[in-house]
């Protein structure tokens, strides 16, 4: 096995993290962690605001 391809397969075992945001203090929690440059993450946000949603 090559290096390159065993770098591969480490590469894919690891864990797929996602977070995500509910509302206005979990979208705030994910604006935060997005701005302090958190890497290897999906960020999700969902609004839960009736009026916000009404503008969608």
């Amino acid at each position: 096995m090559t290096r390159r391809t065993a770098h591969s397969q480490f590469v894919d075992s690891f864990a797929v993290i996602k977070v995500i945001g509910v509302g206005g203090a979990g979208q705030n929690a994910v604006n935060r962690m997005i701005e302090s440059g958190i890497q290897g993450v999906e960020f999700i946000s969902v609004n839960t605001d009736a009026q916000a949603l009404m503008l969608a």
